[in-house]
């Protein structure tokens, strides 16, 4: 997408050119738009389902695009619409590839690669953090005398209690079988440990009725 907005800035001498997938938080901008009101749109699809947008934008006062430029994105348009297409594919992909389908959390690869994002932005921001690392016990014991299913459902509300707060500071995963991480933004061990104590309870709280699983975390 990037090498196509570059291609058609120079090809319509635009100031601007901006590929923006429908499903996808991501997008290809060359240039700077300037205010622009001189603009020319199309729509780009894949099998007849739309899934993004192409822009091209001059600065104002210079020459409105014509029929050439039109002609040109009529012939562009159907291959960005697979290159989204197949961007939305790979990043489907991507995503499966580092997500627990269980719990929905990250997984161990997940984690490392969201985990060093996320140390390096503290480190830019001059901030500490903490990990978390959880472990529940007795947990072998709930699938062996009531039921996988039932260690099943305690796993899942795990997930979707530590992914209540994804994006707030805070990276979650599920390492293994009943292993967890937490990687999060703190500004002491006192204020980490805190926070490691609530999520004990809270796990304790789940684990009523469910084998009375409990938990060990350290931090």
């Amino acid at each position: 997408m990037m090498a196509a907005a570059d291609a058609l800035l120079v090809a319509t001498e635009s100031a601007c050119v901006t590929v923006r997938p429908k499903n996808l938080d991501l997008f290809a901008r060359v240039g700077e738009t300037g205010g622009s009101t001189n603009e020319l749109t199309a729509m780009t699809s894949y099998q007849g389902v739309i899934n993004g947008s192409l822009c091209l934008a001059r600065p104002p006062g210079e020459r409105p695009y014509g029929a050439e430029e039109k002609a040109l994105l009529d012939a562009v348009v159907p291959h960005l619409g697979i290159a989204i297409a197949l961007a939305e594919s790979l990043s489907a992909i991507a995503s499966q590839a580092r997500t627990d389908p269980l719990t929905g959390l990250l997984n161990r690869r997940g984690f490392f690669s969201e985990g060093a994002r996320l140390l390096g932005a503290l480190a830019r921001a001059g901030r500490s953090g903490a990990l978390l690392l959880i472990d529940c016990d007795g947990f072998n014991a709930v699938n062996e005398e009531l039921g996988e299913s039932i260690g099943d459902e305690y796993l899942c509300a795990i997930g979707e209690l530590l992914g209540q707060a994804r994006g707030d500071g805070r990276t979650a995963a599920r390492l293994g079988s009943d292993e967890f991480a937490v990687l999060l933004d703190s500004d002491s061990l006192a204020a980490a440990r805190d926070k490691a104590e609530r999520l004990r309870a809270q796990f304790q709280a789940l684990g009523q009725g469910r084998g009375c699983v409990t938990s060990s975390i350290g931090v």
